[in-house]
């Protein structure tokens, strides 16, 4: 088969080894072996996506930074963004983790949601952040962590699929809105 006939994966993990894991690490690796085209981006401050057609699925952890002149960069592009937000934003008071990735967190609790809203699709672990983050995004996708699927990584990689389907959609439902405003 072709692997440019189907859609590319960027995935960009928490800096967290078990939170990498949890929302998808083993997914994207067997993608990538089933011959999928996967990007894995590092942690670093400059890093540069690349965008196949037809398509590309960035799925990132929610950057602390603001990622508002990066998806105005992406804007016009053939691709998606799923931001993965796999700690309580909404109620830091459950959250768990070093107290310096808590205070981060919270000093960065503005920019965090700004980033959110701008996604086309938000993924979480558990349905009460799923209905307190749809205050941000309406495009609220429930992606339980990995271990939790109970059929592992084929679960989790339907999911997956399906969160990646709506974001295209979502994308292209923008494009026809800016279209229609001169944009």
């Amino acid at each position: 088969e072709n692997p440019e006939a189907f859609p590319a994966y960027v995935f960009s993990p928490s800096a967290s080894t078990e939170a990498a894991w949890l929302r998808g690490g083993p997914v994207f690796e067997a993608m990538a072996e089933m011959g999928f085209r996967v990007q894995v981006l590092e942690q670093q401050d400059a890093v540069e996506v690349t965008i196949h057609r037809p398509w590309t699925f960035l799925f990132m952890h929610v950057p602390s930074a603001d990622w508002a002149p990066v998806m105005e960069s992406l804007a016009d592009r053939p691709c998606s963004v799923i931001m993965d937000c796999h700690f309580p934003i909404m109620n830091m008071g459950d959250a768990t983790g070093s107290d310096e990735s808590l205070i981060a967190t919270i000093d960065n609790k503005d920019t965090l949601l700004a980033n959110l809203a701008l996604a086309e699709v938000v993924t979480v672990p558990h349905p009460d952040w799923a209905a307190d983050l749809a205050e941000v995004n309406q495009n609220v996708f429930l992606l339980p962590d990995l271990e939790e699927t109970g059929h592992g990584v084929q679960l989790f990689m339907s999911r997956i699929a399906a969160a990646a389907n709506m974001s295209g959609q979502v994308k292209q439902a923008r494009w026809r809105a800016r279209g229609e405003m001169g944009l």
